[in-house]
């Protein structure tokens, strides 16, 4: 079994995000390490994945390009920032429970993980106007989790050495949005955010395979990496007529740059540190939704693509995989909210969404660096169920659970195996004052 050893944060470094530290080593890990067996960890980003902030529109599958009537908008559409009515302060929590089952050449494997997370703080002020409507907000979101937990290991055999491996990572990606929205017609609101990235990851690597020659051969490898970045986003609102939306987004390119310090120990002897810096651009993302009202029901659609080969990177990373590496997505986002009518009004909610994985290679084999092409038995998708009341006259509770997660696998015609599989399970809480 693995020993994990932990090694903490240093209270001097600032915000930052975890990025593929493993296609990194294939350039800056030495050769001794590189003899020692490469890095199981998938080379894909964590980041092309994105989790609502809010409970209110997470409890309606995270479909909010048209509905987002309070300071969720500056992140979902800044267009939809219009919409709002009086002065708004919110907070929230989100909770994140999940894990990784894994089965490499037939032995399965489990590691669980999990975080408490502070996810959301938002302001928006309408200005008072004479005619249509202006209205800035800002908004923290903390729009990519990088907690996780993977761990594998294949029985000995005549034909395969034995492997071990375990990769721990904490983290996340926060997005400050600063946004304004303004009426242009009586039908059609305009807005824009300006958009400051900012994260941190920790990631801690164990591998552990039986060398040529018989005895086991130990790597030790952490990575510690910031980040900081920049992107903006601008959108439109189409009120059709009083009971149908249409919105339209734009999302820019996010350019990323990275600072960060790797740690490599081999057999509990040769040690090495590397200072690490890159780059990275993540693509344009176009989205589209709709919203139908009637009586105290809402019905909400977004369409979100990406074509994620345009990913583009800086610093010394491989360039042979990467280019079939990634494929086009289209995010689909489905909710809806009904309203009680009870003496103190509730809010039912549900929805779906379906968020097709951005990379398409599975590693099949460590030692040989063979990828194949992943079979998507379940892209990740979320089932998602929320509620919100009014405490009070101006304080609003909103709740949401979702549940989801993806299945792929790989093989190849030497009989190697690989076959994973994840399951999410978040709560968000988000508490909101409104003053008229």
């Amino acid at each position: 079994m693995l020993k994990r050893r932990t090694r903490g944060r240093s209270p001097w470094r600032g915000p930052g995000f975890c990025l593929l530290m493993v296609m990194l080593l294939a350039g800056l890990a030495p050769d001794a390490a590189r003899a020692q067996g490469e890095t199981q960890n998938l080379p894909e980003i964590p980041l092309t994945h994105r989790t609502p902030v809010a409970a209110r529109y997470a409890g309606m599958g995270g479909a909010s390009l048209t509905i987002a009537d309070d300071h969720s908008a500056c992140l979902a559409n800044p267009a939809t920032l219009g919409l709002v009515r009086g002065i708004e302060l919110a907070a929230g929590f989100s909770h994140q429970d999940a894990d990784r089952e894994v089965r490499y050449l037939g032995s399965p494997t489990r590691a669980e993980y999990g975080k408490t997370r502070f996810a959301d703080l938002g302001f928006a002020y309408p200005f008072p106007t004479y005619r249509g409507r202006f209205v800035i907000g800002f908004q923290y979101g903390r729009i990519s989790s990088l907690d996780s937990d993977f761990y594998q290991r294949s029985p000995a055999s005549s034909d395969q050495p034995f492997e071990e491996e375990g990769i721990y990572e904490t983290g996340g990606l926060g997005a400050y949005a600063v946004s304004a929205a303004l009426q242009v017609s009586p039908n059609v609101t305009l807005g824009a955010s300006g958009i400051i990235l900012s994260g941190d990851s920790f990631r801690e690597r164990t591998y552990r395979y039986d060398a040529s020659g018989g005895g086991f051969s130990d790597l030790y490898e952490t990575t510690d990496v910031d980040i900081s970045g920049l992107t903006g986003s601008v959108g439109a609102l189409v009120e059709l007529d009083p009971a149908i939306r249409f919105g339209l987004l734009i999302r820019f390119p996010e350019s990323l740059d990275f600072d960060g310090i790797l740690y490599e120990e081999i057999d509990g002897e040769d040690s090495a540190e590397f200072s690490i810096t890159d780059e990275i651009d993540l693509p344009f993302r176009l989205g589209a939704g709709l919203a139908l009202a009637r009586q105290n029901l809402i019905v909400s659609a977004d369409a979100l693509f990406t074509d994620w080969t345009q990913v583009r990177f800086a610093g010394p990373v491989r360039t042979v995989d990467r280019e079939n590496a990634y494929r086009e997505t289209v995010d689909l986002h489905f909710g809806a909210e009904y309203l009680i009518p009870f003496s103190t009004p509730v809010r039912i909610r549900a929805g779906y969404a379906l968020q097709p994985l951005a990379y398409r290679l599975l590693l099949t084999d460590v030692q040989a660096r063979r990828y194949e092409e992943a079979r998507f038995d379940r892209d990740r998708y979320a089932y998602t169920f929320g509620l919100g009341a009014l405490l009070g006259e101006s304080l609003t509770l909103d709740l949401a659970y979702q549940h989801g997660g993806y299945e792929r696998s790989a093989s190849h015609p030497t009989g190697l195996r690989y076959r994973e599989e994840v399951t999410d399970r978040r709560v968000l809480a988000t508490l909101t004052l409104r003053v008229n």
